[in-house]
């Protein structure tokens, strides 16, 4: 399942993903992590949602 739509970086220098559960903001992450944390908290939510 596909849960990113957008991957950018800020002017700050945090990783700024859009997707299913909304926007967040990684800041002090790899690019990798960034997108294994949203993932993460994306099936996490998906879950929550269905129960």
């Amino acid at each position: 399942m596909r849960y990113i739509t957008f991957i950018r970086k800020s002017f700050q220098g945090a990783w700024v993903i859009s997707g299913i559960i909304g926007t967040r903001q990684y800041m002090f992450y790899s690019k990798k992590n960034a997108i294994k944390q949203y993932n993460q908290e994306s099936k996490f939510f998906i879950k929550n949602k269905r129960s």
